[in-house]
């Protein structure tokens, strides 16, 4: 058994992608044809007799036929070009088989947004708002490049330890939080 000549199956693919930039050329000429033919309507195209109609016909349904056959042509070089791709670094899925999924307790040092969100979870009452209207502008503030990417978290964990806990809220008090979240992250950002 011989081995496999890399330079040859390089080759190979090459001749394969220049065919298929061809047949991609030759069947858009081909479709722009039969939209030309079928949109303009000419006079001098127009066919008067039943035998001009009839060659008329004949002839659109040949550059149809050539259309069709150039797009299964072309879409077998594509097929064939998206097998000799080059392997990936995985491995493959065999997708006959069974499956296990296993799940890792997320490291909450690490991800600290995860357990502010957590954290606010747990305490309910005014801390999912607040922490909700921190984040927006802190967010926002990082967008507008006031606000550096490892500021966020720190940014929405100060602002939601120094809010008065209420664990049953009106919505009047909801909103006055947001107000109050969001403009304690804008002094938090321009201290």
């Amino acid at each position: 058994m011989t081995a496999p000549n890399p330079i040859r199956d390089e080759s190979k693919a090459s001749g394969r992608r220049r065919a298929v930039i061809a047949l991609a050329i030759g069947a858009f000429f081909l479709l722009a044809i039969m939209v030309a033919q079928a949109s303009f309507n000419l006079k001098f195209i127009s066919p008067d007799s039943n035998q001009e109609r009839l060659f008329f016909f004949g002839l659109t349904s040949l550059i149809f036929l050539a259309f069709v056959a150039l797009t299964v042509v072309l879409g077998r070089n594509l097929l064939k070009l998206y097998a000799e791709r080059r392997a990936g670094v995985a491995e493959k899925l065999d997708w006959g088989r069974a499956w296990r999924l296993e799940f890792e307790p997320p490291d909450l040092e690490r991800f600290g947004a995860l357990r502010l969100g957590l954290e606010a979870a747990r305490a309910g009452g005014t801390a999912g708002a607040v922490l909700s209207a921190a984040n927006e502008a802190a967010v926002a503030s990082f967008l507008a490049g006031e606000l550096g990417f490892c500021q966020l978290v720190p940014a929405c964990e100060s602002v939601l330890k120094a809010h008065d806990f209420d664990p049953n809220p009106s919505l009047d008090q909801l909103l006055a939080l947001d107000r109050w979240a969001r403009e304690e992250v804008t002094r938090w950002v321009s201290a």
